[in-house]
């Protein structure tokens, strides 16, 4: 699943180059975006975390494992896509326009990592025995290792 997400993270570049945008100008307004978002964006972000599992703890409840298990599974892929997307544009901008984005970025680049704990204690709630932590072990191990290359290239 890793290389359709970095497959994916190269189709987005490739887009982006096809249609001529302006990367930097992007990023800078990217920066602006995150900056100005109000703080309540990022508690709603909780609380739509938190009514996931209660979600998760009703169906379990209703007995309605399969439509469980699917909310978990997209929960935790999205999850892993944004870290992924996350770890190679931060490397792209680290490398080719001396950008640091786990510094720029730093409210948003931990709502993938609530996702993914989320989707954990879903996973937990629904079937414990789903062999979900060795690829998230990878991903973050993945993420943790962008950040190492792009710090150590920036200094």
């Amino acid at each position: 699943m890793f290389f359709i997400h970095l497959l994916i993270a190269l189709a987005l570049y490739l887009w982006a180059v096809s249609q001529s945008l302006d990367l930097v100008g992007s990023y800078l307004g990217g920066i602006e975006n995150v900056q100005t978002l109000p703080l309540s964006v990022y508690g709603w972000i909780v609380v739509i975390g938190c009514l996931l599992v209660f979600l998760t703890v009703i169906l379990e409840q209703l007995k309605s494992y399969g439509i469980m298990f699917m909310l978990s599974r997209i929960v935790l892929e999205l999850s892993l896509l944004a870290v992924t997307l996350l770890s190679v544009g931060s490397l792209f901008f680290g490398w080719g326009y001396m950008k640091n984005s786990w510094l720029d970025f730093i409210p948003v680049i931990f709502v993938p990592y609530l996702g993914i704990f989320i989707a954990m204690v879903m996973f937990r709630l629904c079937d414990f025995n789903y062999p979900y932590k060795k690829r998230v072990a990878f991903y973050v191990l993945f993420s943790w290792a962008s950040g190492a290359v792009v710090f150590i290239h920036l200094l």
